[in-house]
């Protein structure tokens, strides 16, 4: 990756499993796969909303909300802070 650099909305969407009892990708795992990445890649939660908007067929409170929970999952897989609480003696 390049800085400013998107990847593959496609790439996302050809790997996403099928949807629910039918013949074509769910593209709502794929959209969020996509976020998800795009975060993890540097990108904000604004950037990646919008760009979801010209990459998917969503809403803009669809992208937004698909955003922010990319980039809570994003947060609970890099665990807690380096940071750790002191610790009671």
């Amino acid at each position: 990756m390049r800085p400013g650099e998107w990847h593959s909305y496609r790439l996302c969407l050809d790997r996403a499993p099928l949807a629910h009892g039918q013949d074509r990708p769910d593209v709502s795992r794929a959209d969020f796969t996509w976020c998800m990445t795009a975060i993890d890649w540097g990108w904000s939660v604004e950037d990646a909303a919008a760009r979801l908007l010209e990459e998917s067929e969503s809403g803009e409170r669809y992208a937004l909300e698909t955003a922010r929970n990319a980039e809570a999952a994003v947060q609970r897989r890099q665990g807690p802070s380096s940071n750790p609480s002191p610790v009671n003696e």
